[in-house]
C-alpha cells in the first residue's frame, strides 16, 4: 500500500471499517481531519512515525511503525478519541465489528452483518472463495497477504 511505504514491520495497524459506503466529499474531509490528527499523533509527548488514511470506500487505517518507538496507551485513546468525533460528524459507526465487507460478483464491496453473512455461507451464496476484507489483521505484513482475502484463508470460515 503506498501511503505505508517505508514504514518497517514492526509496523502496527488499525483498521476501522464504517458502517456504510462513504461519499467522495466525505473521504476527503475524514482523510483532512486524519492528516491534521497524525501530525500531532504522539507518544509521551514523543512523535512516531504514522499514518493514517482511508482507502475508500469505507475502511480508515491507522499506522504506526514501532520500530523506534511502541504506540501507548494514551496515545492508542487519542487516535479512537479522533475516530469517535469522525463517528459523531459522519453520523457513521467504526467500531460494530459485526459489520463484514465483501466483494460482489460485480467486484463491488457490500456490506452485511454477520449473521446474515453466516447464513449466506451456509445456503451457498457465499463459497470458500468469496473475497472479504480481514479487518482483525494488525501488522504490515499480514495486510497485502492477509487484508482482502478470500473466506478459506480468513477468519471468515468459522463461521461455516
Amino acid at each position: 500500500m503506498e501511503k505505508l511505504e517505508g514504514f518497517s514491520e514492526a509496523t502496527r495497524i488499525w483498521i476501522y471499517q464504517s458502517n456504510r459506503i462513504l461519499q467522495a466529499s466525505e473521504i476527503k474531509e475524514i482523510n483532512t481531519i486524519l492528516v491534521n490528527f497524525n501530525k500531532e499523533w504522539a507518544t509521551h509527548g514523543s512523535k512516531m512515525k504514522t499514518a493514517c488514511f482511508v482507502v475508500e470506500p469505507c475502511f480508515i487505517f491507522m499506522a504506526v511503525d514501532q520500530s523506534s518507538i511502541a504506540a501507548s496507551g494514551c496515545s492508542i485513546d487519542s487516535s479512537v478519541k479522533v475516530l469517535k468525533e469522525i463517528e459523531s460528524k459522519f453520523n457513521i459507526d467504526l467500531f460494530d465489528r459485526l459489520n463484514l465487507t465483501y466483494v460482489d460478483s460485480q467486484g463491488q464491496i457490500q456490506m452485511i452483518k454477520m449473521g446474515d453473512f453466516q447464513e449466506g455461507l451456509k445456503a451457498g451464496i457465499f463459497t470458500e472463495e468469496t473475497i472479504v476484507f480481514n479487518n482483525l489483521i494488525d501488522s504490515i505484513r499480514d495486510l497485502e497477504s492477509n487484508w482482502k482475502t478470500t473466506v478459506s484463508k480468513s477468519w471468515h470460515k468459522n463461521l461455516v
